[in-house]
């Protein structure tokens, strides 16, 4: 009895190292991206991003609806009540398509705001909660279940991710090096729960992050930055199959 109390101590007690990692890292990725935002010009989110067909203004956008609904789930998981993301499947993009046609001072002030708002929810979670699970859906059959600490490890992909689309200063190389390797290892997971497995090897390894395996064939290498680009669909640059013939096709990320 006391060997299993104590292992669920223990287990415990790492979820919450983990979580409070991940809360760190997203209250600086916050700053970074707050930061960039508030040094842009109106004129400036006219201009393309990274993303196919999006401006920057969509972009931002986009950011800002995420932070609220994740933050919806926040709310359920600590009170009990089922709230949605999203209202439904095609308010996500009738969102994003109204917010675009708002002043850009509005969009900006918006991305700032939402983005704050979803880390005063966060840091005033009830540590209690976080174990709790909450449906990950906008109105789909058979959602996924996700804890209240997924959110935060979310919110901080979808924050570090789409700095980077934003196309001003920030890249892959300007994300600090744990938090690469964290989100590294979550993306190879991801394709590995989608059936893409390959083994993934660094040019670079900071960090102590020299090798992440998802399976044994193929063997892809690059540098960190490269990985993270290739991973999330932006670019393939830099990376190559040093074992098994052409870079692997990944699944959509997501």
């Amino acid at each position: 009895m006391f060997t299993g109390m104590r292992r669920a101590r223990v287990a415990l007690l790492a979820s919450l190292c983990s979580l409070c990692g991940a809360l760190n890292w997203l209250t600086e990725s916050t700053e970074r991206l707050t930061a960039s935002v508030e040094q842009m010009r109106p004129e400036d989110l006219a201009q393309p991003s990274q993303l196919p067909g999006w401006s920057r203004a969509h972009v931002l956008v986009h950011l800002s609806r995420n932070a609220d609904g994740l933050r919806n789930l926040l709310l359920s998981a600590r009170t009990g009540e089922p709230l949605r993301m999203y209202p439904s499947p095609g308010a996500r993009e009738a969102d994003i398509m109204a917010g675009v046609t708002r002043p850009a001072e509005v969009v900006l002030a918006d991305a700032v705001e939402a983005s704050r708002r979803f880390l005063v929810e966060a840091h005033s979670f009830p540590e209690s909660c976080w174990p709790n699970e909450v449906a990950f859906t906008s109105g789909r059959p058979n959602p996924p279940l996700v804890s209240a600490e997924r959110i935060v490890e979310l919110r901080l992909t979808e924050v570090e991710i789409h700095h980077v689309d934003l196309d001003l200063v920030y890249s892959f190389a300007d994300v600090p090096v744990l938090l690469a390797g964290r989100l590294l290892v979550d993306f190879v997971e991801r394709y590995d729960r989608k059936g893409a497995h390959f083994a993934l090897e660094l040019d670079d390894s900071p960090g102590g992050v020299g090798c992440v395996k998802s399976g044994d064939l193929p063997v892809v290498r690059g540098s960190l930055a490269a990985a993270l680009a290739w991973l999330t669909g932006r670019s393939s640059e830099g990376m190559r199959c040093t074992r098994g013939g052409r870079l692997p096709e990944l699944p959509t990320f997501g």
